[in-house]
């Protein structure tokens, strides 16, 4: 007779296998390790039912398993950290303890030999492969260690991931942490996750929100990922946060500045006010021991932030270095529970609130009127943002060789632009006066249901995936509300057109999202791993679909017929990991794979409903109350409209690695990554200008299509060396990043509705960087001192060369002159050397680290914002650079 319990367990799992049938995740990826392996009696004798238990050296938490009829094991869902390994075979003495190093995401494979016979009761070995044999991604981690050894100036994971090969600053902004590329991908293509889970909002899929450095375990960048497990990003960065433990632990740290302790920038006269303090603080412990564990975290930076802002002369009276004040905010809560040996619980919060301002020096917003970029002193906005995340996650393990997990993620995210003046706004070429002209206040937010099974057969471990998520956008935005006067010359007394906004925009959308994706990871021998897998993925309403506009036969750019859902979106991936002799120093690894991004919610809600802008022609004033004509009676409606086929963004990539481990503690490192993107989103302005409409009675027309491309090729060579005490790894990086367009909302000059190719406009990226050179040290020291070093160099990146004019008549008077390629300057190398000195003293149980960390050692001055405007006399010179030598001291306590 069948045991009731088992009855129950078999009745869930063909209810678990349905659901994986139907549906699945867009976000969720997997931030657990594992640990697989061989039972071997002799050279080639498989052992079936040897017992191999990993116990958490942190928690006292014990996974078990057993090998199947070929010899296989696996343990799955392992929290990263550091294990105890035993095995234990009947007729032979148990094995001793093994120490495992597991690491986010990672897989380590163990060869479990059983020696002699049975009689004489002979003993087990472990071997582990230095190497990570399973696995076909590219990929780079970084562990607490690293994190707490090395200088980093803003203390965020995703600043630190750009240590990575392939990593860097999409787009140089002054916000607190600036877009990734990850592998020459944009932002379209990427992700960045957090326990299994996105941060990434649902309007750009831009990043949202940070956690204490202090609550991460550790983070990995992966440039090539082929599991169908990640969802559609093809380049990611995967962060896991940190668990109390059984005993109670506690740490603390600040770090202050002052401009005392620091340079003088390149474009300072003197040193202006600044002085920055970052504190924080953990602690984590048993609520139970071997069973519930806490850990909480928070961290606080508050700084006097500066920028320069610099107008070629044009306006001296503007120029100066101003106060740019920051303060940041970053809270962490995490319980875990475990049930019994087959369930696991675990409940995370992570929220971060930020205030800072935006417009000062080099802004974006300015530079869709003025050529320059350039905001002084009055085109300040304040910009306070918040995310908040929960994420409750199950794990259950009713057999050995079968585990399933349950996530469930809500994530809401705020932000404005609330401009500080209610002046006119004045745009000429060489900077933005007056008002900023865009406000904005914004709330989304995302709440996902993801679920994983993971079954071994044989040699084959099987994974089974299906997630669904609501993706929800609340947007009120302005631009030009207090009127927006343009001149064409920095001396013109009169402006060459004006515009008032009369109606804002408001948009409210939402979009479900869904995910379904199996993978076979097939052991076809001790020294070859292929992995097979298949992802769809699909959304419903991301491009307002089966909606047809009022519009509709009234202007011939806009669709006449309800758009389709884009549904045809299955994405094969293939990847392999080979150790091509018996040595285990060696190890090939390569994938390819197919990836289909997700639609922004903001383009169906600028379709959805328009703004009403009062356009002026040479006003023959300066200010909204000298107009000659109330801006309500001749208001046009402007929009943006999308394109009758709106396709997912689809990214194909494909890499082959070599790593050699020549000696103990050695790793060579050798990969390549191509990749190619389709169906970005561009844009292009469609109605002709004020001055000479193309359709009368309507303002601005941008016609959004998903037709952009992007390609990149990455060779990267690395050396890595690690150790109980030190570690080193150096890594050059070998690219190249083209694009049609680097952000969506920059209109191409494009504007004959019968032309969708855009492959003429393909150029190099803005964050294409021919040569990257990354070097990180860690060593301890004599008398307990500990030195960190990090080294940077990127050759220059390129810039777009714009004209006062519009010769393409798109409205914006920023243009590229019509015989230039996109991004055809050259602005400057960027090098930088950072270095931390720090001596440990001993407090009783506890210890005190006393540290300087010191950054752009050399006081090198790097360049950012270059003068891009054509005819100006400083064109390709610099307007702008990153700080020059800044000293940090503090203290980091432990106990």
């Amino acid at each position: 007779m069948r045991r009731p319990g088992r009855l129950v367990e078999t009745l869930a799992l063909v209810g678990l296998l349905s659901v994986s049938a139907l549906a699945p995740d867009l976000s969720a990826q997997a931030a657990d390790a594992a640990l697989t392996g061989v039972v071997r009696q002799g050279a080639l004798e498989s052992v079936a039912n040897a017992r191999i238990n990993a116990t958490s050296e942190a928690t006292g938490l014990a996974y078990r398993t057993l090998s199947n009829a070929d010899g296989l094991f696996w343990l799955e869902g392992l929290p990263p950290g550091t294990y105890r390994i035993t095995i234990t075979s009947i007729g032979h003495a148990p094995s001793d303890p093994e120490p495992v190093d597991l690491g986010i995401g990672q897989t380590r494979h163990l060869m479990v030999r059983l020696e002699g016979d049975a009689v004489a009761l002979p003993g087990i070995t472990v071997e582990t492969d230095a190497i990570e044999s399973t696995v076909p991604d590219v990929d780079f981690r970084i562990d607490a260690v690293r994190a707490r050894t090395l200088p980093e100036e803003s203390r965020s994971f995703v600043e630190l991931a750009k240590l990575a090969p392939g990593v860097t600053t999409a787009i140089e902004s002054p916000e607190p942490v600036a877009s990734v590329a990850i592998g020459g991908l944009s932002q379209y293509a990427t992700g960045i996750y957090l326990d299994g889970v996105s941060l990434s909002g649902p309007l750009f899929n831009d990043f949202v929100g940070g956690v204490p450095l202090l609550a991460l375990r550790e983070f990995e960048v992966k440039l090539g990922s082929y599991s169908t497990a990640y969802g559609p990003a093809a380049g990611l960065i995967n962060a896991t946060s940190r668990r109390g433990s059984n005993e109670v632990q506690a740490e603390g740290f600040a770090l202050f500045r002052d401009k005392a302790l620091n340079a003088t920038g390149a474009f300072e006269a003197e040193k202006p006010k600044f002085r920055r303090l970052h504190v924080g603080a953990a602690v984590g412990g048993p609520i139970e021991r071997d069973r519930t564990h806490y850990f909480l975290a928070y961290e606080r930076k508050s700084a006097d932030f500066f920028r320069t802002v610099l107008t070629n002369g044009a306006f001296p009276g503007l120029e100066g270095t101003f106060e740019a004040p920051l303060t940041d905010d970053l809270f962490f809560a995490r319980v875990d529970h475990r049930l019994n040996d087959r369930n696991d619980f675990s409940l995370r919060w992570a929220g971060r609130e930020t205030r800072s301002i935006t417009g000062l020096g080099p802004d974006q917003v300015c530079g869709f009127l003025s050529p320059s970029g350039m905001g002084t002193r009055e085109f300040v906005s304040d910009t306070p943002r918040g995310m908040q995340s929960v994420l409750a996650s199950h794990i259950w393990t009713p057999r050995t060789s079968l585990q399933n997990s349950l996530r469930v993620h809500w994530l809401r995210n705020t932000g404005a632009r609330r401009p500080r003046s209610e002046t006119e706004a004045q745009a000429f070429p060489s900077a933005c006066r007056g008002s900023d002209f865009f406000a904005a206040e914004s709330v989304t937010g995302r709440t996902s249901v993801r679920n994983d099974l993971a079954w071994g057969v044989g040699r084959h471990r099987l994974q089974f995936g299906v997630s669904v998520a609501r993706a929800q956008v609340d947007t009120r935005s302005s631009f030009h509300r207090n009127g927006t006067f343009v001149y064409g010359m920095d001396d013109a007394a009169l402006p060459d057109f004006a515009v008032v906004s009369v109606q804002g925009l408001s948009s409210q959308e939402a979009s479900t999202q869904w995910g379904l994706y199996v993978e076979d990871r097939w052991s076809v021998s001790d020294r070859l791993t292929l992995t097979f897998g298949l992802r769809y993925d699909a959304e419903t309403n991301g491009s307002n679909q089966h909606n047809v506009s009022e519009l509709a036969g009234v202007l011939p750019f806009v669709p006449t017929e309800p758009r389709e859902a884009d549904l045809n979106n299955l994405a094969p991936r293939i990847g392999l990991s080979w150790r091509p002799t018996r040595s285990r120093a060696v190890m090939v690894r390569g994938g390819l794979g197919v990836y289909y991004g997700t639609s922004s919610l903001w383009y169906g809600g600028l379709e959805s409903k328009g703004q009403l802008v009062a356009f002026y022609p040479g006003p023959g004033v300066s200010n909204v109350e000298d107009l000659p004509v109330d801006p309500a009676t001749i208001a046009e409606e402007s929009r943006s409209v999308l394109g009758q086929d709106w396709d997912a963004v689809r990214t194909v990539q494909g890499s082959l690695g070599l790593d050699w481990g020549p000696a103990a503690d050695w790793v060579v490192t050798l990969e390549g990554v191509a990749s190619k993107s389709a169906n970005l989103p561009i844009q292009r302005q469609v109605n002709g200008t004020g001055f000479d409409r193309n359709y009368p009675g309507f303002g601005d027309f941008w016609q959004v299509l998903s037709a952009g491309l992007a390609t990149s090729q990455m060779a990267t060579l690395g050396v890595r060396w690690q150790t109980a005490l030190h570690f080193l790894d150096i890594h050059y990086t070998l690219s190249r990043s083209e694009s049609t367009n680097d952000l969506w909302f920059f209109s191409i000059p494009e504007i004959d509705l019968a032309v969708t190719d855009f492959e003429g406009e393909l150029g190099r990226s803005a964050w294409d960087e021919r040569h990257r050179l990354v070097g990180v040290l860690g060593v301890d020291g004599p008398l307990r001192t500990r030195l960190g070093m990090k080294l940077v160099y990127s050759s220059s990146r390129p810039f777009d060369p714009l004209i006062a004019g519009d010769p393409n008549g798109d409205n914006t008077p920023n243009d590229r002159p019509v015989s230039l390629e996109r991004n055809s300057g050259e602005g400057r190398d960027f090098a930088s050397l950072d270095l931390s000195l720090s001596r440990i003293f001993r407090l009783g149980a506890g210890e005190l680290e006393a540290r300087v960390n010191v950054f752009n050692a050399t006081n090198r001055t790097n360049f950012t914002t270059i003068d891009r405007v054509v005819g100006s006399p400083t064109f390709g010179e610099p307007l702008g650079a990153h700080p020059r030598r800044q000293v940090e001291i503090g203290f980091l306590a432990r106990y």
